[in-house]
Protein backbone atom coordinates (compact mmCIF):
# COMPACT_ATOMS: atom_id res chain seq x y z
CA UNK A 1 0.00 0.00 0.00
CA UNK A 2 1.37 3.11 -0.75
CA UNK A 3 1.48 6.31 1.42
CA UNK A 4 -0.96 8.43 1.19
CA UNK A 5 0.91 12.02 0.05
CA UNK A 6 0.18 15.35 -1.90
CA UNK A 7 0.56 14.67 -5.91
CA UNK A 8 -1.30 13.67 -8.28
CA UNK A 9 -0.89 10.04 -10.07
CA UNK A 10 -2.47 8.57 -13.60
CA UNK A 11 -5.88 7.83 -13.04
CA UNK A 12 -7.32 7.14 -17.22
CA UNK A 13 -5.23 7.20 -20.77
CA UNK A 14 -6.71 7.42 -23.87
CA UNK A 15 -5.48 8.32 -27.18
CA UNK A 16 -6.76 8.27 -30.96
CA UNK A 17 -4.85 8.71 -34.05
CA UNK A 18 -1.64 9.68 -32.25
CA UNK A 19 1.76 9.32 -33.98
CA UNK A 20 1.04 5.07 -34.84
CA UNK A 21 -1.72 4.71 -32.42
CA UNK A 22 -4.72 4.26 -33.72
CA UNK A 23 -6.60 3.93 -30.42
CA UNK A 24 -5.94 3.13 -26.82
CA UNK A 25 -8.05 3.44 -23.57
CA UNK A 26 -6.58 2.42 -20.27
CA UNK A 27 -8.13 2.69 -16.97
CA UNK A 28 -5.06 3.27 -14.63
CA UNK A 29 -6.79 4.20 -11.34
CA UNK A 30 -3.04 5.31 -9.93
CA UNK A 31 -1.40 1.87 -10.26
CA UNK A 32 1.81 0.98 -11.55
CA UNK A 33 1.95 -0.58 -15.13
CA UNK A 34 4.24 -1.52 -17.84
CA UNK A 35 4.26 -1.11 -21.12
CA UNK A 36 5.19 -4.02 -23.56
CA UNK A 37 5.67 -4.70 -26.86
CA UNK A 38 7.94 -5.33 -29.79
CA UNK A 39 10.49 -2.15 -31.45
CA UNK A 40 8.09 0.27 -33.18
CA UNK A 41 4.32 -1.54 -31.58
CA UNK A 42 3.92 2.30 -30.11
CA UNK A 43 5.77 1.62 -26.22
CA UNK A 44 7.16 5.05 -26.46
CA UNK A 45 4.55 6.82 -28.37
CA UNK A 46 2.40 5.72 -25.61
CA UNK A 47 4.54 7.68 -23.11
CA UNK A 48 4.96 10.42 -25.33
CA UNK A 49 1.05 10.38 -25.34
CA UNK A 50 0.84 10.57 -21.21
CA UNK A 51 3.11 13.39 -21.19
CA UNK A 52 2.12 15.82 -24.45
CA UNK A 53 -0.75 16.22 -22.48
CA UNK A 54 1.24 17.79 -19.87
CA UNK A 55 4.24 19.70 -21.32
CA UNK A 56 4.36 21.34 -24.32
CA UNK A 57 8.12 20.34 -24.67
CA UNK A 58 7.33 16.84 -24.91
CA UNK A 59 5.07 16.99 -27.78
CA UNK A 60 6.24 15.75 -31.37
CA UNK A 61 6.12 17.92 -34.40
CA UNK A 62 3.67 16.26 -36.02
CA UNK A 63 1.39 14.50 -33.52
CA UNK A 64 -1.55 13.16 -36.05
CA UNK A 65 -1.36 9.48 -37.38
CA UNK A 66 -0.42 9.04 -40.85
CA UNK A 67 -3.50 9.49 -43.33
CA UNK A 68 -5.62 10.89 -40.51
CA UNK A 69 -6.42 14.58 -40.26
CA UNK A 70 -7.14 14.91 -36.29
CA UNK A 71 -6.39 13.26 -33.50
CA UNK A 72 -6.48 13.45 -29.28
CA UNK A 73 -5.07 12.58 -26.08
CA UNK A 74 -6.82 12.37 -22.66
CA UNK A 75 -5.43 11.81 -19.08
CA UNK A 76 -7.18 12.41 -16.15
CA UNK A 77 -4.80 13.13 -12.82
CA UNK A 78 -5.98 12.48 -9.29
CA UNK A 79 -4.54 12.64 -5.73
CA UNK A 80 -4.74 15.02 -3.01
CA UNK A 81 -4.11 18.42 -3.49
CA UNK A 82 -3.98 20.81 -0.43
CA UNK A 83 -5.10 18.02 1.76
CA UNK A 84 -7.84 17.25 -0.54
CA UNK A 85 -8.57 14.87 -2.96
CA UNK A 86 -8.73 16.10 -6.97
CA UNK A 87 -9.16 15.03 -10.11
CA UNK A 88 -8.17 16.81 -13.17
CA UNK A 89 -9.19 15.94 -17.05
CA UNK A 90 -6.75 17.41 -19.49
CA UNK A 91 -7.92 16.95 -22.94
CA UNK A 92 -4.80 17.95 -25.82
CA UNK A 93 -7.13 18.47 -29.58
CA UNK A 94 -4.61 18.48 -32.61
CA UNK A 95 -5.02 17.98 -36.37
CA UNK A 96 -2.65 17.54 -39.20
CA UNK A 97 -2.15 21.62 -39.57
CA UNK A 98 -2.14 22.53 -36.15
CA UNK A 99 0.72 20.05 -34.37
CA UNK A 100 0.37 22.19 -31.20
CA UNK A 101 -3.28 22.15 -30.63
CA UNK A 102 -5.47 23.31 -27.94
CA UNK A 103 -5.74 21.89 -24.13
CA UNK A 104 -8.31 21.88 -22.49
CA UNK A 105 -8.33 21.27 -18.39
CA UNK A 106 -11.56 20.63 -16.32
CA UNK A 107 -11.78 19.25 -12.62
CA UNK A 108 -13.83 17.10 -10.91
CA UNK A 109 -16.70 19.66 -10.51
CA UNK A 110 -17.10 19.73 -14.55
CA UNK A 111 -15.29 23.69 -14.99
CA UNK A 112 -12.95 24.33 -16.88
CA UNK A 113 -9.71 26.05 -15.94
CA UNK A 114 -8.31 29.77 -17.50
CA UNK A 115 -4.91 29.51 -19.32
CA UNK A 116 -4.63 25.74 -19.05
CA UNK A 117 -0.71 25.20 -20.04
CA UNK A 118 -0.12 27.44 -16.90
CA UNK A 119 -2.41 25.90 -14.62
CA UNK A 120 -0.65 22.39 -15.39
CA UNK A 121 2.78 23.74 -14.97
CA UNK A 122 2.25 24.86 -11.59
CA UNK A 123 -0.23 21.86 -10.49
CA UNK A 124 2.69 19.23 -11.26
CA UNK A 125 5.42 21.38 -12.01
CA UNK A 126 8.77 18.61 -13.44
CA UNK A 127 7.58 15.77 -15.61
CA UNK A 128 10.68 15.29 -17.89
CA UNK A 129 13.35 13.60 -15.85
CA UNK A 130 13.74 10.51 -17.39
CA UNK A 131 15.70 8.08 -15.34
CA UNK A 132 18.06 6.33 -17.77
CA UNK A 133 18.55 9.59 -19.46
CA UNK A 134 19.93 11.46 -16.37
CA UNK A 135 22.14 7.80 -15.44
CA UNK A 136 23.41 8.30 -18.94
CA UNK A 137 24.30 11.83 -19.18
CA UNK A 138 27.78 13.81 -18.57
CA UNK A 139 29.01 14.70 -15.09
CA UNK A 140 28.47 17.94 -15.95
CA UNK A 141 24.51 17.58 -16.19
CA UNK A 142 23.85 15.27 -13.21
CA UNK A 143 26.05 17.84 -11.31
CA UNK A 144 23.33 20.53 -12.71
CA UNK A 145 20.10 18.43 -11.78
CA UNK A 146 21.52 17.68 -8.06
CA UNK A 147 22.48 21.57 -7.90
CA UNK A 148 18.83 22.25 -8.71
CA UNK A 149 17.70 19.55 -6.40
CA UNK A 150 19.67 21.45 -3.37
CA UNK A 151 17.53 24.47 -4.26
CA UNK A 152 21.07 26.11 -3.52
CA UNK A 153 22.55 26.04 -7.12
CA UNK A 154 23.66 29.85 -7.66
CA UNK A 155 25.05 29.62 -3.97
CA UNK A 156 26.94 26.22 -4.90
CA UNK A 157 28.03 27.92 -8.37
CA UNK A 158 29.41 30.83 -6.77
CA UNK A 159 31.42 28.63 -3.88
CA UNK A 160 32.85 26.15 -6.87
CA UNK A 161 33.81 29.56 -8.60
CA UNK A 162 36.01 30.08 -5.67
CA UNK A 163 37.14 26.81 -5.42
CA UNK A 164 37.94 26.83 -9.13
CA UNK A 165 39.99 29.81 -8.61
CA UNK A 166 42.22 28.56 -5.37
CA UNK A 167 42.89 25.47 -7.36
CA UNK A 168 44.14 27.26 -10.31
CA UNK A 169 46.38 29.37 -7.94
CA UNK A 170 47.61 26.28 -5.96
CA UNK A 171 48.49 24.72 -9.32
CA UNK A 172 50.45 27.51 -10.58
CA UNK A 173 51.99 28.05 -6.90
CA UNK A 174 52.85 23.87 -7.00
CA UNK A 175 54.70 23.84 -10.43
CA UNK A 176 56.71 27.22 -9.15
CA UNK A 177 57.85 25.00 -6.09
CA UNK A 178 58.59 22.06 -8.04
CA UNK A 179 60.32 24.01 -10.60
CA UNK A 180 62.49 25.90 -7.39
CA UNK A 181 63.03 22.36 -5.42
CA UNK A 182 64.29 21.04 -9.02
CA UNK A 183 66.98 24.11 -8.96
CA UNK A 184 68.03 23.67 -5.88
CA UNK A 185 68.31 20.43 -5.87
CA UNK A 186 70.95 20.84 -9.04
CA UNK A 187 72.76 23.36 -7.71
CA UNK A 188 75.87 21.18 -7.12
CA UNK A 189 77.25 23.04 -3.87
CA UNK A 190 78.05 20.85 -0.61
CA UNK A 191 76.53 21.87 2.50
CA UNK A 192 80.22 23.20 3.45
CA UNK A 193 80.71 25.01 0.67
CA UNK A 194 76.99 27.27 0.86
CA UNK A 195 78.34 27.86 4.36
CA UNK A 196 82.03 28.44 3.13
CA UNK A 197 80.46 31.01 0.05
CA UNK A 198 77.31 32.93 2.21
CA UNK A 199 79.49 35.84 2.28
CA UNK A 200 81.45 37.82 -0.40
CA UNK A 201 85.35 38.88 -0.13
CA UNK A 202 85.57 42.69 -0.52
CA UNK A 203 88.15 43.31 -3.15
CA UNK A 204 88.97 46.71 -1.73
CA UNK A 205 91.75 45.92 0.17
CA UNK A 206 93.61 43.33 -2.17
CA UNK A 207 93.31 45.82 -4.57
CA UNK A 208 95.05 48.27 -2.61
CA UNK A 209 97.28 45.70 -1.64
CA UNK A 210 98.78 45.13 -5.19
CA UNK A 211 99.22 48.66 -6.00
CA UNK A 212 101.07 48.80 -3.21
CA UNK A 213 103.19 45.94 -3.59
CA UNK A 214 103.87 47.96 -7.10
CA UNK A 215 105.03 50.68 -5.68
CA UNK A 216 107.47 48.53 -3.28
CA UNK A 217 108.64 46.52 -6.63
CA UNK A 218 109.11 50.30 -8.63
CA UNK A 219 111.33 50.99 -4.90
CA UNK A 220 113.41 48.02 -5.11
CA UNK A 221 114.21 47.79 -8.74
CA UNK A 222 114.97 51.21 -8.83
CA UNK A 223 117.46 50.63 -6.21
CA UNK A 224 119.12 47.82 -7.97
CA UNK A 225 119.35 49.96 -11.49
CA UNK A 226 121.26 52.20 -9.22
CA UNK A 227 123.71 50.20 -7.85
CA UNK A 228 124.42 47.94 -11.00
CA UNK A 229 125.16 52.15 -12.16
CA UNK A 230 127.34 52.19 -9.20
CA UNK A 231 129.29 49.30 -10.18
CA UNK A 232 129.77 50.45 -14.00
CA UNK A 233 131.09 53.44 -12.69
CA UNK A 234 133.63 52.05 -10.52
CA UNK A 235 134.55 49.93 -13.67
CA UNK A 236 134.84 53.05 -15.28
CA UNK A 237 136.85 54.86 -12.97
CA UNK A 238 139.09 52.03 -12.68
CA UNK A 239 139.86 52.26 -16.26
CA UNK A 240 140.18 55.54 -16.58
CA UNK A 241 143.13 54.79 -13.61
CA UNK A 242 145.17 52.43 -15.32
CA UNK A 243 145.11 54.45 -18.36
CA UNK A 244 146.50 57.38 -16.55
CA UNK A 245 149.12 55.48 -14.62
CA UNK A 246 150.49 53.91 -18.40
CA UNK A 247 150.46 57.66 -19.36
CA UNK A 248 151.99 58.67 -16.83
CA UNK A 249 154.98 56.27 -17.41
CA UNK A 250 154.63 56.94 -21.45
CA UNK A 251 154.72 60.49 -20.16
CA UNK A 252 157.63 60.02 -17.44
CA UNK A 253 160.67 61.25 -20.29
CA UNK A 254 158.38 63.91 -21.01
CA UNK A 255 157.33 65.08 -17.37
CA UNK A 256 159.10 68.64 -17.54
CA UNK A 257 156.96 69.73 -20.66
CA UNK A 258 154.17 67.95 -19.29
CA UNK A 259 154.55 68.78 -15.91
CA UNK A 260 151.08 71.26 -16.04
CA UNK A 261 149.48 67.82 -17.35
CA UNK A 262 150.63 65.41 -15.28
CA UNK A 263 149.28 67.95 -12.38
CA UNK A 264 146.16 67.82 -14.00
CA UNK A 265 145.59 64.30 -14.52
CA UNK A 266 146.73 63.82 -10.98
CA UNK A 267 144.05 65.69 -9.87
CA UNK A 268 141.95 63.70 -11.88
CA UNK A 269 143.04 60.57 -10.82
CA UNK A 270 142.32 61.99 -7.04
CA UNK A 271 138.63 62.88 -8.19
CA UNK A 272 138.08 59.35 -9.47
CA UNK A 273 139.25 57.78 -6.57
CA UNK A 274 137.20 60.23 -4.40
CA UNK A 275 134.58 59.22 -6.73
CA UNK A 276 135.40 55.87 -6.49
CA UNK A 277 134.84 55.83 -2.46
CA UNK A 278 131.81 57.13 -3.01
CA UNK A 279 130.39 54.97 -5.54
CA UNK A 280 132.26 51.82 -3.70
CA UNK A 281 130.11 52.97 -0.35
CA UNK A 282 127.05 53.19 -2.54
CA UNK A 283 127.32 49.93 -3.66
CA UNK A 284 127.97 48.64 -0.16
CA UNK A 285 124.97 50.21 1.16
CA UNK A 286 123.03 49.05 -1.94
CA UNK A 287 124.22 45.70 -1.41
CA UNK A 288 123.44 45.40 2.10
CA UNK A 289 119.43 46.66 1.48
CA UNK A 290 119.05 44.49 -1.14
CA UNK A 291 120.88 41.73 0.89
CA UNK A 292 118.46 42.47 3.71
CA UNK A 293 115.36 42.61 1.35
CA UNK A 294 113.16 39.79 -0.70
CA UNK A 295 111.78 41.27 -3.92
CA UNK A 296 108.17 41.44 -3.56
CA UNK A 297 106.11 39.20 -5.63
CA UNK A 298 102.50 40.23 -7.58
CA UNK A 299 101.88 36.69 -7.94
CA UNK A 300 100.59 35.97 -4.90
CA UNK A 301 98.68 39.29 -4.82
CA UNK A 302 97.18 38.31 -8.19
CA UNK A 303 96.65 34.67 -7.11
CA UNK A 304 94.64 36.03 -3.78
CA UNK A 305 92.49 38.10 -5.86
CA UNK A 306 91.69 35.75 -8.27
CA UNK A 307 90.72 33.16 -5.53
CA UNK A 308 88.44 36.71 -4.04
CA UNK A 309 86.83 36.98 -7.44
CA UNK A 310 85.77 33.16 -7.40
CA UNK A 311 84.72 33.19 -4.21
CA UNK A 312 82.66 36.01 -4.78
CA UNK A 313 81.39 34.56 -8.13
CA UNK A 314 80.11 31.17 -5.42
CA UNK A 315 78.99 34.44 -3.35
CA UNK A 316 76.84 35.25 -6.17
CA UNK A 317 75.37 32.31 -6.68
CA UNK A 318 74.45 31.19 -3.12
CA UNK A 319 72.43 34.38 -3.32
CA UNK A 320 70.12 33.05 -6.33
CA UNK A 321 70.23 29.57 -4.23
CA UNK A 322 69.26 31.52 -0.82
CA UNK A 323 66.26 33.70 -2.73
CA UNK A 324 64.80 30.85 -4.01
CA UNK A 325 64.99 29.28 -0.76
CA UNK A 326 63.07 31.92 0.46
CA UNK A 327 60.72 31.87 -2.52
CA UNK A 328 59.90 28.37 -1.98
CA UNK A 329 59.80 28.43 1.40
CA UNK A 330 57.29 31.76 0.84
CA UNK A 331 55.32 29.80 -1.53
CA UNK A 332 54.67 26.78 0.43
CA UNK A 333 53.00 28.74 3.01
CA UNK A 334 50.71 30.48 0.14
CA UNK A 335 49.92 26.93 -0.76
CA UNK A 336 49.04 26.09 2.66
CA UNK A 337 47.01 28.84 3.09
CA UNK A 338 45.13 28.21 -0.29
CA UNK A 339 44.70 24.93 0.82
CA UNK A 340 43.08 25.68 4.11
CA UNK A 341 40.60 28.13 2.02
CA UNK A 342 39.50 25.19 -0.40
CA UNK A 343 38.75 23.20 2.63
CA UNK A 344 36.67 25.88 4.19
CA UNK A 345 35.29 26.72 1.07
CA UNK A 346 34.46 23.03 0.28
CA UNK A 347 33.11 22.76 4.10
CA UNK A 348 30.51 25.82 2.73
CA UNK A 349 29.35 23.79 -0.01
CA UNK A 350 29.13 20.10 1.59
CA UNK A 351 27.31 22.21 4.43
CA UNK A 352 24.96 23.56 1.72
CA UNK A 353 24.51 20.24 0.11
CA UNK A 354 24.05 18.11 3.46
CA UNK A 355 21.42 20.85 5.15
CA UNK A 356 19.58 21.08 1.52
CA UNK A 357 16.43 18.99 0.29
CA UNK A 358 18.97 16.55 -1.16
CA UNK A 359 17.11 12.85 -0.63
CA UNK A 360 19.23 10.26 -0.73
CA UNK A 361 21.55 9.57 2.26
CA UNK A 362 25.53 9.12 1.69
CA UNK A 363 24.97 11.04 -2.18
CA UNK A 364 27.06 14.41 -2.46
CA UNK A 365 28.83 16.13 -5.17
CA UNK A 366 31.75 18.83 -5.44
CA UNK A 367 32.42 20.88 -8.54
CA UNK A 368 33.69 17.84 -10.68
CA UNK A 369 32.58 14.63 -9.09
CA UNK A 370 29.50 13.05 -7.53
CA UNK A 371 29.74 10.51 -5.18
CA UNK A 372 27.66 7.91 -3.34
CA UNK A 373 28.86 6.84 0.04
CA UNK A 374 32.66 8.46 -0.79
CA UNK A 375 32.79 6.80 -4.27
CA UNK A 376 32.39 8.11 -7.50
CA UNK A 377 28.54 7.61 -8.79
CA UNK A 378 29.61 5.69 -12.16
CA UNK A 379 29.65 1.93 -13.62
CA UNK A 380 32.58 -0.22 -12.42
CA UNK A 381 32.51 1.83 -8.69
CA UNK A 382 29.11 1.41 -7.69
CA UNK A 383 26.82 -1.47 -8.86
CA UNK A 384 23.86 -0.66 -11.80
CA UNK A 385 21.19 -1.98 -9.69
CA UNK A 386 22.53 0.95 -7.11
CA UNK A 387 22.70 3.29 -9.63
CA UNK A 388 19.22 2.98 -10.36
CA UNK A 389 17.98 3.29 -7.15
CA UNK A 390 19.81 6.52 -6.95
CA UNK A 391 18.21 7.60 -10.33
CA UNK A 392 14.82 6.62 -8.85
CA UNK A 393 15.09 8.72 -5.93
CA UNK A 394 16.06 11.74 -7.65
CA UNK A 395 13.35 11.22 -9.85
CA UNK A 396 10.92 11.18 -6.84
CA UNK A 397 12.52 14.50 -5.25
CA UNK A 398 12.21 16.38 -8.84
CA UNK A 399 8.80 15.61 -9.01
CA UNK A 400 6.51 16.31 -6.32
CA UNK A 401 3.41 17.68 -7.93
CA UNK A 402 2.91 14.37 -10.78
CA UNK A 403 3.86 11.45 -8.74
CA UNK A 404 5.15 9.10 -11.72
CA UNK A 405 8.33 8.21 -12.33
CA UNK A 406 9.27 6.67 -16.02
CA UNK A 407 11.54 3.71 -16.35
CA UNK A 408 12.08 3.89 -20.23
CA UNK A 409 14.65 1.08 -19.66
CA UNK A 410 12.94 -1.78 -18.13
CA UNK A 411 14.43 -4.79 -19.95
CA UNK A 412 17.33 -4.01 -18.64
CA UNK A 413 16.01 -5.54 -15.08
CA UNK A 414 16.26 -8.84 -13.99
CA UNK A 415 12.36 -9.16 -12.08
CA UNK A 416 13.78 -9.28 -8.78
CA UNK A 417 15.16 -5.67 -9.43
CA UNK A 418 12.47 -4.52 -11.00
CA UNK A 419 10.37 -6.17 -8.05
CA UNK A 420 12.52 -4.04 -5.72
CA UNK A 421 12.29 -0.67 -8.11
CA UNK A 422 8.68 -0.75 -8.33
CA UNK A 423 8.30 -1.43 -4.53
CA UNK A 424 10.60 1.63 -3.94
CA UNK A 425 8.53 4.00 -6.40
CA UNK A 426 5.31 2.96 -4.71
CA UNK A 427 6.29 2.95 -1.00
CA UNK A 428 7.12 6.53 -1.37
CA UNK A 429 3.44 7.28 -2.63
CA UNK A 430 4.47 7.26 -6.55
CA UNK A 431 3.47 5.24 -9.49
CA UNK A 432 5.59 3.86 -11.72
CA UNK A 433 5.41 3.11 -15.62
CA UNK A 434 8.14 0.98 -17.07
CA UNK A 435 8.76 0.45 -20.38
CA UNK A 436 9.75 -3.34 -21.72
CA UNK A 437 10.58 -4.29 -25.48
CA UNK A 438 9.43 -8.13 -26.02
CA UNK A 439 10.88 -9.93 -28.68
CA UNK A 440 7.40 -9.68 -30.23
CA UNK A 441 4.51 -8.73 -29.90
CA UNK A 442 1.95 -5.56 -30.44
CA UNK A 443 1.56 -2.68 -27.83
CA UNK A 444 -0.16 -4.13 -24.12
CA UNK A 445 0.00 -2.68 -21.04
CA UNK A 446 0.01 -4.93 -17.93
CA UNK A 447 -0.22 -3.92 -14.37
CA UNK A 448 3.10 -4.75 -12.35
CA UNK A 449 1.36 -6.62 -9.65
CA UNK A 450 -0.09 -8.69 -12.55
CA UNK A 451 3.50 -8.64 -14.32
CA UNK A 452 5.70 -9.36 -11.05
CA UNK A 453 2.92 -12.39 -10.30
CA UNK A 454 3.86 -14.49 -13.25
Amino acid sequence: MRNSKEGLTFKYAKGVDFKNIPLIEVDINGKSFIIMGKNGAGKSSFIQLLLSALDTKIRPLQPVRAGEEKGSATVILSGEVGGKYKEYTIDWYFTVNDGKGRIVVTNMEGETVKSPATFIKSLIGNVSFDVTRWLNESKEKKLTTLKQLTGCSDKIDEINLIIKDLKEKKKFKSQRVEEIQAVLKNHGYSPEEVDKYSNPVDLVPIQTEMNEVGKQQQTYDGVVVQVQEFRDMQVKCAGYITKSEAEIDRLGEEIKRLQALQQEEKKAIEGYNADIEKYKTNVEKGEKWIASKVRPSIEAVSEKLNEAIVHNEHFNKIQVHAGQQKEMLAAKTELDGIASKILVEEKKRNDIVSSSQLPIPGLSFDDEQIYLDSLPLEEGQINKARLWDVGVDIAIALNPGLKTIFLHDGSLFDKEHMKAIIEKIENKGFQAIIEVVKSKGDLEVEFTEKFLAE
